[in-house]
């Protein structure tokens, strides 16, 4: 299976590992999750108006549960675009670098932000146990719970963790064979 992939180096082989490949089938599984939250988004938008235009009963949650549905959509993304390379590049300052120093400034970078990464994970864990704990539910008169989104976030930033300890791995061994990746 091939992967479009900018910044990950031998991301098209096939040698990759069962893990990575997991991960990565992970990542894809969680996008198109996303895309069909858009369409239950869009739907939601759809229902809102024909039930003020058209007299059709109103839906329980409208106010919030698109907000809920938002934060999904985004976080549900943050592994695969990590995978393309679709984040924040840093080729405006790296790439002018010696390819070495170039792929050293990248590696401690991902190392950094994965560290970070790693502390959201706990975070956002301990706030998602707290919000199931409480019974966390929006302020609105239908009070929808928050919960589900949360905990939704806390497994997406493990995800991605994983998936930022795949590029750094990549990246350290890029390094170590003198390869350059896209930044």
């Amino acid at each position: 299976m091939s992967v479009e992939n900018r910044g990950e180096p031998g991301a098209r082989t096939a040698g990759r590992s069962l893990p990575v490949r997991a991960i990565e089938v992970i990542g894809r599984g969680m996008t198109t999750v996303a895309g069909l939250l858009v369409v239950v988004l869009i739907l939601l938008g759809v229902w809102d108006v024909a039930s003020r235009e058209f007299g059709l009963p109103f839906m329980p949650g409208a106010g919030d549960l698109p907000a809920l549905v938002l934060a999904a959509i985004a976080c549900l993304t943050w592994p695969r675009v990590q995978a393309l390379g679709g984040h924040v590049a840093t080729g405006a300052v790296v790439d002018r670098l010696p390819t070495q120093v170039a792929m050293a400034a990248q590696v401690v970078g991902y190392i950094v932000a994965t560290v970070a990464v790693g502390w959201f994970v706990v975070a956002s864990w301990q706030r998602a146990m707290k919000s199931l704990d409480i019974g966390e539910t929006t302020i609105g008169a239908d009070r929808l719970a928050v919960w589900p989104v949360r905990v939704l976030l806390a497994a997406t930033l493990v995800v991605l963790l994983l998936q930022m300890l795949v590029t750094v791995v990549n990246h350290v061994a890029a390094l170590r064979n003198g390869e350059r990746v896209a930044s």
